[in-house]
């Protein structure tokens, strides 16, 4: 891992400003809201387990970047799946990893 500190965590939220990017994000899967999972840093919270990835340079384990959740039911994630960003800051290489229900 890098010598660096971990990015803290920052919840993003949804500001969506036209009526069709409205529309797309009104929904829900199960009691999760579309987008509340939205965030930089911090830790992934996994909806099937972890998956951190290693980096294929320096083999150490890479650092989440960011996650995105689902955008509700019309363009979801399959199942309020989510997209995972990591980031190995020694390498400057990233991976994504992509879970669902």
């Amino acid at each position: 891992m890098s010598d660096r500190e971990p990015i803290p965590e920052i919840p993003l939220r949804m500001a969506p400003e036209s009526s069709k990017a409205k529309a797309l994000v009104d929904g829900s899967y199960g009691h999760q809201e579309a987008g509340d999972r939205h965030k930089l840093g911090g830790d992934p919270d996994w909806i099937q387990g972890d998956e951190t990835p290693e980096c294929p340079e320096c083999g150490e384990p890479m650092e989440l970047y960011g996650q995105l959740d689902h955008l509700g039911s019309v363009e979801g994630l399959k199942d309020g799946g989510m997209i995972y960003v990591f980031l190995c800051r020694k390498c400057y290489i990233t991976e994504s990893v992509l879970q669902f229900h």
